[in-house]
């Protein structure tokens, strides 16, 4: 291929690329790695065979015809041959995305997708609010709804946009802003970083909207599973490593990002304990110990163990302690009060 490629019309060289693509997904091909690797190199030589960008747009577009209209296959193994495609150069990087963002969007064969417009973005997101393929009901079909969701991955790949806002001629120098609740310097955006993060924020937000509504049950429901988890896996991917910075966290009362705001709002809570606490008149417990032990026993006279101490508790061990320690004063006293008690209790024979 790679000697035939440069002597073969564009139009020729897309039909050749989408006969390797769909032989790429055969099963007795992706268990062949040798074979696998000789439909990469032929795939590679087509590719590279042409030099002009108006070539290299001829063939993109005849293989999306050939691909996506020519071919009588189901939506799911159509799904499966893009997100099985070689990545390994960017000519075959960006024919992948371009062919996963034509079956997401159903467009029409001639269009030219430009990845870095914003509005694909919005698109895609629509898609996947209205379009039938990606609702969540009882009769969903989760296989297909899985390799949707692969080619989902692909087509959002880095974000939609020329991402102009990271170079350095053209990024805002960030601001200081006050310091936030942990000490922390708030940085300010440009307003096209801002919306590239928005977008990204939104499709997650529905992402996980999808997601909450698939009722997995383990093993019984295993695709139910895998479309969760591949769900899961893009969600991860575009918060971690297609957003440009982390998404902000609420503060410790719900506001969104670090300021002034949270700052005080916790001052004014602090104080306003404080000034309860001050209100209530909380005594020292160690105090309100010292209060309860009012009468101490007297010096130089032998503690004397009632009935009622062991009922009670030994010694100052409860209430019984220091009505024992009142009554230890008069041995002669106590001895009467004890008999008293034993009658009292027992009747006149004790």
């Amino acid at each position: 291929m790679a000697v035939l490629a440069p002597h073969i019309a564009p139009v020729d060289q897309a039909c050749a690329l989408a006969e390797l693509i769909l032989l790429n997904n055969d099963e007795n091909i992706r268990s062949d790695v040798k074979m696998q690797l000789q439909i990469e190199r032929a795939m590679h030589s087509i590719l590279e065979a042409n030099t002009s960008d108006e070539d290299v747009g001829i063939v993109f577009r005849e293989t999306t015809r050939q691909i996506l209209h020519a071919s009588s296959i189901s939506r799911h193994l159509l799904s499966r041959a893009v997100a099985s495609l070689p990545v390994t150069t960017l000519p075959l990087h960006q024919l992948c995305r371009k062919l996963a963002l034509h079956i997401l969007l159903d467009s029409v064969v001639d269009e030219d997708i430009d990845v870095t417009s914003p509005s694909i973005g919005v698109r895609l997101l629509l898609r996947l609010k209205k379009h039938a393929s990606f609702h969540i009901s009882e009769s969903t079909d989760y296989k297909t709804l899985h390799s949707l969701i692969d080619l989902l991955d692909i087509a959002i790949d880095v974000g939609f946009s020329d991402f102009v806002f990271l170079s350095e001629d053209n990024h805002i120098q960030q601001k200081t802003a006050p310091k936030s609740l942990f000490g922390h310097a708030a940085t300010t955006s440009s307003p096209a970083e801002t919306s590239f993060n928005v977008q990204i924020d939104d499709i997650v937000t529905h992402l996980r909207l999808m997601g909450s509504k698939i009722r997995d049950a383990g093993t019984s429901h295993l695709k139910r599973t895998e479309a969760k988890s591949a769900l899961e896996r893009l969600i991860v991917r575009l918060e971690a490593a297609v957003r440009t910075k982390p998404r902000p966290r609420k503060g410790v009362f719900d506001r969104v990002g670090p300021g002034a705001a949270s700052a005080g709002a916790l001052d004014g809570y602090l104080k306003r304990v404080e000034n309860e606490s001050g209100a209530l008149g909380v005594t020292n417990n160690s105090e309100g110990m010292a209060e309860s032990r009012a009468v101490q026993r007297a010096p130089g006279k032998q503690h004397k163990v009632t009935w009622r101490d062991d009922v009670v508790g030994m010694g100052d061990a409860g209430p019984g302690a220091n009505e024992a320690d009142s009554r230890s004063g008069d041995e002669g006293e106590d001895e009467n009060e004890d008999d008293e008690t034993l009658r009292d209790i027992y009747g006149s024979d004790a």
